[in-house]
C-alpha cells in the first residue's frame, strides 16, 4: 500500500467517518489526524530497531591516492544511520577495479583509537599502499589503512539508512508489503488513545504486537529481539 491507501485503511478499520482522505496533501481536523497518525506509526517502527533488514543498504566508491578518510556523501550516500561494521560483523571489502571482483578481499575492522594510533601516527601518515583494514571515525566517515596509494581500488560495504517519512499520495514504505497493515495498526492505537476508546486502542495493539512478532522474525538478524508494546 502507498500513503494514501494506507491513511484510507486506518479510516476504514477505525470506523472514522467517511471514505477516507483522497489525497495526502491539504487535509484538516481528522483527515489530517489519519494522515499524520499513518506517518508517525511508519518513522516509530522504524525506529524501534537499528538493525531493521529493511533499512541495509550497499556502498560503493572509488579511493583517492593519498587520502585517508572518506564521509558518507564522499562514498555517495545520504541516507546514513550507521556503518555495517564492528568486531564481529564487518561487511566491507575491496577490490582492484582494474583486475575486478576476482581480486576482492575482506577489510578486517578496527576501532578508531587502534586505527589512529597505527595509521595517523608519525611516518605511517604518508605510508601508502592497498587498504587492509576500515574503520570508522568519530564524524561516521569511513577510514582506511593502509592510506591508499592509488585511485584504482574499490571499495563496497553495508550501512543502515535513517528513518524516512511519506510526503507525497505514491510514496510507499520500504518495509515488505506483507507487514505494511502494522503501520495501520500502530496508527489505529493512537486514535484509539486519541478518542479515548479503550477497545480500539487495546485491540490495535494486539494486533500490532503480533504482527511486530511475525516481522522480528522475517526482517532481523539472528538472534535479534524485540519486545512487543506494553
Amino acid at each position: 500500500m502507498n500513503f494514501l491507501a494506507l491513511a484510507q485503511k486506518l479510516v476504514e478499520k477505525s470506523g472514522m467517518s467517511g471514505n477516507g482522505p483522497v489525497s495526502v496533501a491539504g487535509q484538516t481536523g481528522e483527515m489530517k489526524r489519519a494522515v499524520n497518525w499513518i506517518n508517525e506509526a511508519w518513522l516509530n517502527i522504524q525506529e524501534m530497531r537499528e538493525d531493521w533488514d529493511w533499512m541495509r543498504g550497499s556502498v560503493s566508491f572509488q579511493t583517492v591516492a593519498q587520502k585517508a578518510t572518506y564521509t558518507a556523501q564522499e562514498a555517495g550516500i545520504d541516507d546514513l544511520a550507521e556503518w555495517l561494521m564492528n568486531t564481529s560483523v564487518c561487511t566491507f571489502r575491496i577490490y582492484d577495479t582494474d583486475v575486478g571482483v576476482r581480486s576482492e578481499i575482506f577489510l578486517s575492522y578496527i576501532n578508531y583509537d587502534s586505527y589512529r594510533d597505527t595509521h595517523m601516527y608519525g611516518n605511517m601518515r604518508v605510508s601508502y599502499g592497498r587498504p587492509i583494514y576500515v574503520t570508522v571515525t568519530p564524524d561516521m566517515s569511513i577510514g582506511l589503512g593502509q592510506i591508499p596509494d592509488t585511485n584504482n581500488y574499490t571499495i563496497v560495504g553495508d550501512y543502515f539508512k535513517t528513518p524516512s517519512q511519506m510526503t507525497s499520495d505514491t510514496d510507499v514504505p520500504a518495509l515488505p508489503s506483507r507487514f505494511h497493515m502494522a503501520i495501520v495498526y500502530l496508527a489505529m492505537v493512537y486514535y484509539g488513545e486519541f478518542e479515548q476508546d479503550d477497545y480500539v486502542r487495546q485491540t490495535s495493539k494486539e494486533n500490532f504486537n503480533a504482527m511486530l512478532s511475525r516481522m522480528n522474525v522475517a526482517q532481523l538478524p539472528e538472534m535479534a529481539a524485540r519486545g512487543a508494546l506494553a
